[in-house]
């Protein structure tokens, strides 16, 4: 079920975008807002944590112990 806060925040969204669009009818806020979210999303997923599982960190970890010392 969709939070109440998230319900309210696209009614907001909807009653913003409709009077913009009186005022301009090409206005598209979600179009607009599209990379916006999509930086958001991508910071959030792409963390080292969730990038790389535990069985690459121990590939790296032995890599890096093989590197000759100089």
């Amino acid at each position: 079920m969709i939070e109440a806060n998230y319900t309210a925040l696209v009614m907001g969204i909807v009653v913003i975008e409709g009077i913009g669009r009186s005022l301009d009818p090409s206005l598209d806020i979600i179009r607009q807002s599209l990379p916006i979210l999509a930086y958001q999303k991508i910071m959030r997923d792409f963390t080292v944590g969730r990038v790389m599982e535990e069985d690459d960190i121990q590939e790296a970890w032995r890599l890096y112990l093989t590197i000759p010392e100089l």
